[in-house]
């Protein structure tokens, strides 16, 4: 069984990446990045990530059994504001 793990350029991703590849190996598990050529030193194959991608992230999940999705920390779309809240 192949799983991916998203956001492992990220620290919890990484880390759960990390335990993964403990338990199950480096060939059943596939990371998932927005930039995988920053992700460095997991020995695993790093695919293309982007939630704003789908197609690509499709692409990116052919032969995948399972998928672990780690929530990634984007930047707002429009900033803030308590006035925005109110109205």
């Amino acid at each position: 069984m192949t799983y991916a793990i998203t956001a492992v350029s990220g620290q919890l991703g990484r880390e759960i990446a990390l335990k993964s590849i403990d338990k199950l190996g480096v060939k059943d598990v596939v990371g998932l990045a927005r930039t995988p050529h920053h992700v460095k030193d997991l020995g695993i194959k790093v695919r293309p990530g982007d939630y704003d991608k789908p197609e690509e992230l499709r692409a990116s999940l052919q032969g995948i059994d399972a998928l672990v999705l780690v929530s990634g920390m984007a930047a707002p779309r429009r900033p803030y504001s308590a006035a925005s809240q109110r109205d």
